[in-house]
């Protein structure tokens, strides 16, 4: 998971106020404050926070900014195809951090936490609100991750730009992008001499097949000889 540091992390405080409502009942098409069904609660609880989010699953699915399980963190959404669902995805949940999501599951269920695991093969992916912040407390399978800007680069004690004035970080990066261009070029000419090459064998195997189709038109000079050679030695005898 790769995240800066967040000034205001209202993803946390999002996932912390969701979970006041685990007392409230689940009603199908309930957006709240006394009922709820999975996106009513989603969308309003996002709305006490001042985000407006749309009111279905398929639709806050369609809003959100799509992420991988391992960029996970608390406040982010969980969308799921439970077995009756008739849209898709058909349920959404918040997840909390800890490896868990709360979300309005059912009339028997309630509204609570459940384990991320538990959803298994029915979660078809993570979201992302618009407009919240995250400080990098979580992840899908449970665990804590923080990782800053820098990270991509290994830590090194000696840093041959010190002389420079170059920080560390700025350093890292530049060689990175160093390495980048030049494996990029390296590509670049690698297919250009394989062209080049294939080229080539093209001429050679045309100018082999067009001398080898000269060599079959060209008449056959010792026939002529041969026949003026007899017709002397005819002329001898007689």
């Amino acid at each position: 998971m790769t995240t800066g540091t967040a000034t205001n992390d209202t993803g946390t405080a999002f996932a912390t106020s969701v979970q006041q409502y685990s007392s409230d009942p689940y009603v199908w098409g309930g957006d709240g404050p006394a009922s709820f069904d999975c996106s009513g609660l989603v969308q309003y609880a996002l709305s006490q926070i001042g985000i407006s989010a749309p009111r279905t699953s398929e639709e806050q699915w369609a809003w959100v900014q799509h992420i991988p399980a391992s960029q996970v963190q608390p406040g982010d959404l969980v969308f799921a195809q439970f077995p009756g669902d008739t849209a898709s995805p058909g349920h959404v949940g918040v997840y909390i951090g800890n490896g868990q999501v709360f979300s309005a599951q059912s009339p028997s269920a309630g509204i609570g936490p459940s384990t991320i695991s538990s959803w298994g093969s029915a979660i078809v992916g993570y979201g992302r609100v618009p407009g919240l912040s995250t400080a990098g407390t979580g992840s899908a399978s449970g665990g804590t991750t923080t990782t800053s800007a820098s990270s991509a680069c290994p830590s090194v004690t000696l840093n041959p730009m010190t002389w420079l004035n170059i920080p560390s970080t700025a350093a890292c990066q530049a060689s990175s992008s160093i390495v980048s261009f030049v494996e990029t070029d390296i590509v670049d000419w690698a297919e250009r001499l394989g062209l080049i090459v294939f080229g080539a064998i093209l001429i050679i195997m045309g100018t082999l097949r067009i001398s080898e189709t000269h060599s079959k038109q060209m008449p056959d000079q010792s026939a002529p000889a041969k026949s003026s050679a007899v017709s002397e030695v005819s002329e001898v005898a007689a």
